[in-house]
């Protein structure tokens, strides 16, 4: 049954793309507030 497979694949590689983009977001939000926070420190430590 090859089009069972081919559905089968492209679900798989369409919920890996979802999984890596998600990842990526995860990664990039949170990179982002480490660095806000840092900001906040040092603004912090000036006063």
């Amino acid at each position: 049954m090859p089009g069972v497979t081919v559905e089968f694949v492209a679900l798989l590689s369409f919920q890996s793309a979802i999984f890596v983009a998600v990842v990526v977001l995860v990664a990039r939000g949170y990179v982002r507030r480490r660095r806000q926070t840092r900001e906040l420190v040092d603004e912090y430590d000036e006063y």
